[in-house]
């Protein structure tokens, strides 16, 4: 049985030889990165375009020609000032102060167990708190 083992072993290890071999010498024609090739056989059979002449067609867009009441944004036809104006948003200071007395808040429960895993939780706390046995 050891012997069929290390035949088959020996087998194998000749087949990945030769296949490394086969890689070594396929090495230097490596095939370009995808969509980099130039190969003119491409699409299986070779496609001649004739060059566009003509002029071109423009692209005809539907407008919204419904009438608004108000001026839609970035719409109109006007033309900018030219004047940019140097000032930047400024914001205006406020009196504030801190109260001498606290304001009343409802207490909240603090729950550091999930009550989906309290459970858990609870046994693994009595198995802590049980006195271990001493085994023999």
């Amino acid at each position: 049985m050891r012997a069929d083992i290390q035949q088959l072993l020996k087998e194998v290890s000749g087949e990945l030889k030769a296949l490394q071999a086969k890689l070594a010498a396929a090495e230097p024609h490596a095939q370009p990165d995808a969509g980099t090739s130039t190969d003119p056989q491409l699409y299986e059979s070779p496609m001649k375009l004739d060059r566009a002449t003509g002029n071109a067609l423009p692209v005809q867009l539907q407008t919204d020609t419904a009438p608004t009441k108000t001026p839609r944004p970035g719409g109109g036809v006007g033309r900018p000032s030219g004047e940019v104006s140097d000032a930047s948003p400024s914001v205006h200071s406020e009196e504030a102060q801190l109260s001498d007395e606290p304001r009343e808040e409802a207490p909240t429960a603090h729950q550091p167990v999930p009550p989906e895993y309290r459970s858990v939780f609870d046994r693994l706390r009595q198995r802590d708190t049980q006195p271990t046995q001493a085994r023999p």
